[in-house]
């Protein structure tokens, strides 16, 4: 598995990793979640004590929040592993779980962080012996045919020294891995629906 080096912070690895699972276990997935009811996409600054609003105008979608019980998380957890190996990044835990549908045309979400907190910002806000997210996962569940618009993407430097956004080859069973403190945003849906799973990976408070 490739770790690439992307702009932000010391130590912000990700790695793309195709063919993770195959389009009919991607279906096992969405087949799994199709008779739990979504709920509106809210964002939330997790292990900070002000509340945060959600408006449409930042976050549009729909989630299913909770614990990875779906089928074929081993074969993702695997490669997880493999990335937290390779990076050193502790996690302890089962990883938090997100099952996102893009549906309604103009759903998206903004650039953002999955934690706002890194090894170089203020922790005050963290209880003591509170984990934090740590390492983000976006896995691919839709047929890049089924839908327009509705891209990952993250902020990279091109040749010339300007600062962009890249987009991810978003093949069903693809994986995203990266961490959690590290800017992306997901674009307008333009038509179709797009399916995801993000996880996110637990752990102390970056030293």
């Amino acid at each position: 598995m490739a770790i690439v080096r992307l702009l932000g912070q010391p130590n912000t690895r990700s790695s793309f990793v195709d063919g993770v699972l195959t389009s009919e276990q991607c279906k096992d997935i969405i087949d799994h979640y199709a008779n739990i009811s979504p709920t509106p996409a809210k964002t939330q600054q997790y292990g900070i004590s002000q509340p945060v609003t959600t408006t449409l105008k930042h976050r549009k979608g729909e989630v299913v929040l909770g614990s990875p019980n779906f089928p074929h998380f081993d074969t993702i957890n695997k490669h997880v592993a493999e990335y937290l190996m390779l990076t050193g990044i502790a996690v302890r835990g089962k990883p938090q779980s997100q099952y996102t549908i893009y549906r309604t045309s103009g759903d998206h979400f903004q650039s953002h962080k999955d934690e706002p907190l890194d090894n170089h910002q203020d922790t005050r806000f963290f209880k003591s012996g509170q984990d934090m997210r740590k390492v983000s996962v976006s896995l691919h569940l839709s047929d890049p045919n089924d839908y327009t618009g509705s891209k990952l993407q993250f902020p990279i430097v091109t040749a010339a020294g300007e600062k962009v956004w890249s987009s991810y080859n978003q093949t069903a069973g693809s994986m995203v891995i990266f961490p959690s403190y590290w800017n992306h945003r997901v674009t307008a849906l333009e038509s179709g629906t797009r399916y995801s799973m993000v996880l996110w990976y637990m752990g102390k408070l970056w030293s």
